[in-house]
């Protein structure tokens, strides 16, 4: 009984608190997946997310933010542009560079919310 009424120790404690801090992070991932009526991927999301907060970004960029080779994010933009979600612009300085932007829905839709970037739940 004695064992029972003793309060539980630090490292439990902490193993609790990070479970506690996963499960709601999974849960705020999952609902900004959901915001997006599952129409992208985690990476895709993920690409949205980087768009975002670098408004303009190449392709180049983009790739080395999200770590993955410049063919594959190219095919990840290609997929979100047919989704209406991105938008290819001609570069200003350079007509063979590429600048990314979100498009207006995508903008709506997007899980984190002005120029501080923190995941919301509700619409701002």
């Amino acid at each position: 009984m004695a064992e029972l009424n003793r309060p539980p120790d630090p490292e439990t404690s902490m193993a609790a608190a990070l479970d506690a801090a996963a499960a709601a992070l999974l849960g705020i991932w999952e609902s900004a997946r959901e915001g997006t009526a599952n129409r992208v991927s985690g990476a895709q999301l993920r690409a949205v997310m980087v768009v975002e907060q670098f408004d303009g970004i190449n392709l180049r960029r983009l790739a080395t933010r999200l770590d993955m080779l410049l063919s594959s994010a190219s095919r990840l933009c290609d997929r979100l542009v047919a989704a209406g979600m991105l938008e290819r612009e001609p570069g200003r300085f350079d007509r063979r560079e590429i600048a990314l932007h979100l498009t207006p829905e995508a903008r709506r839709s997007s899980p984190s919310c002005g120029p501080t970037g923190r995941l919301r739940s509700p619409p701002c």
